[in-house]
């Protein structure tokens, strides 16, 4: 018989692990449908996933944890800031453009628990094998 999971016990994992609070942002990755983790965008109400609010950052935090592989299975340690700055692409007019989001110069694990708090419910029938 396996372990069930409360939502306070995976609020618990988050709050005291840097390690869990980076796995559940991937996890929250995977529950994206293709076509939303190809845009980092939410284009379907299926309540899996981010919402609008969050795809972009968890993807490019899911992004950097794989070491942009689409898999969503972490491959870093925890550490860094989230970027201030994008480099745009290959023959934009602009070399960098600001980061407006919210998360711009804070640090990757604060994000990601941040993020995973918010999604403590999903990550529990993750947990439990219920999505």
């Amino acid at each position: 018989m396996s372990k069930t999971y409360t939502r306070d016990q995976i609020e618990l994992l988050v709050t005291s692990s840097d390690k869990a609070a980076m796995r559940a942002v991937c996890a929250l990755f995977r529950q994206q449908t293709m076509d939303e983790q190809t845009a980092e965008k939410t284009r379907h109400d299926n309540s899996r996933g981010f919402s609008q609010a969050h795809a972009k950052v968890g993807s490019e935090l899911t992004a950097w944890m794989t070491s942009g592989r689409a898999d969503g299975v972490m491959r870093r340690r925890t550490g860094g800031t989230f970027p201030k700055w994008f480099r745009n692409p290959a023959g934009s007019a602009r070399k960098w453009t600001a980061n407006k989001s919210a998360f711009a110069g804070r640090s990757r694990i604060e994000v990601c628990r941040e993020i995973a708090l918010h999604y403590a419910g999903q990550l529990t029938l993750i947990a439990n094998g219920m999505l």
